[in-house]
């Protein structure tokens, strides 16, 4: 590809500087390593026009040598960014003006978007500085980087503080990774500790339906994690065959996995030609790699956080919290519900008379015995000291009169029965009220007229439950 450059005479190609007597002092040697430069390079003179350009700027924006030459940068600049641009551009003029010397003014940065030749938007960062009173410039030099991937990391954790969900910043990653110049095609997979697993981000309908594991082992597949490479003939069927249908003939991938193992993100990449050395690309898979272990532990943590906000230090039931997230669920939900207001008859006796240490083991047992009380649908929380709340879900079984009345005695007699401890035996009877979720499905109402209801059978004497309301038969 031609480098866009001006017409320009040996003697006007820079020389080695006064005093570096080992550099080289061919002026072919300094305009083939300026052309063939990785960095994208522009001179642009005092009137925006482009006046040289070397191949990597030209990769980068598909315009030609031909078509850019002489061309105003103005003409590529993206509609929103033109206007400030250009009054940037006038005051460097003005300030590079007073410059005496090649390297007098600072060099600066601007973010700024361009426009590729199919119409792709090009967000790049430019540093550069003046040199409009050297001969041989004469104009603007500006080393140009992509800035799509500072943009796209932002994004990826500007996402996870906000809690943006796995698919999009895992889209993040993809984009990431199908960044130019490596022509790159990438997908993330999830799969669970249950074996499960589902495609979440892709930039290539090839990896669709793509086996995460299968009886002919995929190097993907099981525990590894470290960036790798494989090429797509190496792979089992039907990797294989559908990976290079698509064209592809290197492929790399990598994992990352959750503290606690529950969750595993698989990056797959694939490109069409093989790289060597393939290190660029290996570098781009690290990175995304880790991008998803931030996100993976990011979401661990947070699952800790709701753990522990939602659950009770010393029983492990689910606490108010956790109660009312519950009782959300069931609003949302068409089937019964029965709650259990629970609340001890003597526990205050027991802590008076034998400390908070055997009170505490009183209640670890109480919420051992609700456990095992009610179904395994069912919940059992701790609302605040003695109290407990119990939610029959209707989902796990029919919940007629009699299956509630049976539930609910089962519950005092359990309780009744003594707790023994260190050779004591402790009676803490409870008070439990009934009521049934009515048709307007008000859970707030629900809780209150459980409250009730076992505030009349504690009335009434304790160690018995007291029905508010109930499903008719």
């Amino acid at each position: 590809m031609r480098p866009i450059r001006r017409t320009t005479t040996e003697s006007t190609v820079p020389v080695a500087p006064t005093g570096h007597t080992n550099l080289q002092d061919s002026p072919r040697f300094y305009r083939r390593v300026l052309d063939h430069l990785p960095t994208p390079v522009i001179v642009i003179d005092q009137g925006g026009q482009i006046t040289y350009a070397n191949e990597a700027m030209v990769e980068l924006t598909g315009w030609t040598f031909d078509e850019a030459l002489g061309g105003s940068l103005f003409q590529y600049l993206h509609p929103d960014d033109a206007t400030w641009v250009i009054e940037a551009f006038a005051n460097l003029i003005s300030t590079a003006e007073a410059d005496e010397q090649l390297g007098a003014s600072e060099w600066a940065s601007l973010r700024l978007r361009v426009l590729a030749k199919d119409g792709t938007v090009i967000p790049i960062e430019a540093t550069g500085g003046a040199g409009l009173t050297d001969p041989d410039v004469q104009g603007f030099m500006y080393s140009v980087r992509p800035a799509r991937i500072e943009e796209l990391l932002d994004a990826v954790f500007s996402g996870v503080a906000a809690g943006d969900s796995i698919e999009t910043l895992m889209q993040h990653v993809v984009d990431i990774m199908t960044l130019p110049p490596h022509g790159i095609e990438a997908a993330v997979f999830e799969q669970l500790s249950d074996g499960s697993d589902r495609l979440i981000a892709a930039s290539h309908p090839a990896f669709e339906g793509l086996p995460m594991s299968c009886t002919d082992f995929v190097p993907w597949a099981g525990l590894h994690t470290a960036p790798a490479r494989i090429a797509v003939d190496a792979l089992p069927h039907p990797s294989r065959e559908q990976l290079a249908a698509a064209g592809f003939h290197d492929c790399f991938y990598a994992g990352a996995h959750a503290p606690d193992v529950s969750t595993t993100l698989r990056l797959i990449a694939c490109k069409r030609e093989r790289q060597e050395p393939p290190m660029g690309a290996l570098q781009r898979v690290e990175r995304a790699r880790e991008l998803m272990s931030v996100v993976l532990l990011k979401a661990h943590n947070d699952r800790l956080l709701e753990h522990a906000a939602t659950l009770d230090d010393l029983t492990g039931l689910p606490n108010r919290l956790g109660l009312t997230r519950c009782l959300r669920q069931v609003e949302s939900l068409a089937g019964d519900c029965v709650m259990l207001f629970v609340d001890l008859d003597n526990f205050k006796l027991v802590n008076d008379l034998h400390g908070h240490l055997v009170g505490d083991r009183v209640l670890a047992t109480v919420a051992d015995r609700l456990r095992r009380a009610v179904r395994a649908g069912d919940v059992v929380t701790r609302l605040h000291g003695d109290e407990f709340a119990l939610v029959l879900n209707g989902e796990t079984g029919g919940l007629t009169p009699s299956t509630v009345r049976r539930i609910a005695d089962r519950v005092v007699k359990m309780l009744g029965e003594p707790v023994r401890i260190d050779g004591l035996a402790l009676t803490v009877s409870a008070s439990v009220g009934v009521a049934h979720l009515d048709a307007d499905r008000d859970v707030d109402r629900l809780m209150s007229r459980a409250d009730e209801a076992m505030y009349a059978a504690k009335r009434a004497g304790g160690d018995r439950h007291q029905i508010a309301k109930i499903h008719a038969a």
